[in-house]
């Protein structure tokens, strides 16, 4: 029987967590000491040298980053991946479980919404079959939606050096690939591009295996930014479901970067 996937399954951590350089590393080559640093982030010392051996926060990363004067990812650990939870690789998924994790860090973002706004335009019709592995796809979109969110909404984003730019001009166009630029430049932006790849290439790989195809059309902005559909270009498999796997996976990116040019727009004519 086939039926719709709503974001209502699919809820996640939404305060991004992640490992952290050595801070002391980074002192070292700004020349001060963690006291220092202390003194400059007014936070006590001893709270600094519990972000270098626990797992701070999107906040605290920006905030380090702009102190440091370099870019979120340089921040993170090579290869370093976002937690995930545990699916039943037989298709047994325990919602549950996955809603008692997440109760506690819900309450981050200022609207509960938030989630359910990027499955109005990408929920997708599936068979009992399909459950899980889009289950699992659901769950890597959120978390990059998530996470994007947290980041609009922090105020470290004004201050941030590297994502100072006009959005004066509304050309919305300008604003998705000045976003995208920023976000999720290629080991620079705040996401790692290697992430973006994997979930191109899982999208698509589901598109092959259910041959499935989705239930709206869409507008592709034609300045947007070359290397997210590049991400998606290089996992064509054959020209069949050429048309479809390009339409899925650019609409899913185009939607969390919509929703961040919206956020964008509404802070600074507010």
């Amino acid at each position: 029987m086939s039926c719709f996937l709503y974001a209502k399954h699919i809820i996640i951590h939404l305060k991004a967590r992640y490992n952290i350089m050595k801070i002391r590393e980074f002192c070292k080559m700004k020349k001060i000491t963690q006291e220092k640093l202390a003194e400059d982030l007014n936070v006590d010392v001893r709270t600094i040298r519990r972000w270098e051996s626990s797992t701070p926060s999107t906040r605290i990363i920006l905030k380090l980053a702009n102190y440091f004067e370099v870019f979120p990812y340089n921040l993170l650990e090579e290869n370093e991946k976002m937690p995930e939870f545990p699916i039943g690789q037989s298709g047994s998924i325990d919602f549950a479980f996955i809603k008692k994790e997440i109760l506690a860090s819900i309450n981050i973002l200022s609207s509960q919404n938030v989630i359910h706004d990027i499955y109005r335009h990408t929920f997708i019709k599936y068979n009992d079959n399909m459950l899980e592995d889009l289950l699992n796809i659901s769950l890597e979109i959120t978390n990059i939606y998530s996470r994007l969110v947290f980041l609009l909404k922090s105020k470290e984003w004004l201050n941030q050096l590297h994502y100072r730019i006009n959005y004066s001009c509304f050309d919305y166009e300008l604003q998705l690939k000045l976003l995208a630029n920023d976000l999720f430049y290629p080991n620079e932006g705040l996401f790692n591009n290697s992430e973006i790849n994997n979930l191109a290439e899982k999208v698509c790989n589901t598109c092959n295996k259910y041959k499935f195809n989705p239930l709206y059309s869409i507008y592709l902005p034609s300045d947007i930014e070359r290397f997210l559909i590049d991400a998606f270009l290089s996992y064509k498999s054959d020209t069949t479901s050429q048309l479809h796997q390009t339409i899925v996976c650019e609409h899913i990116l185009l939607q969390l970067l919509n929703y961040t040019g919206d956020e964008v727009h509404n802070y600074y004519v507010a």
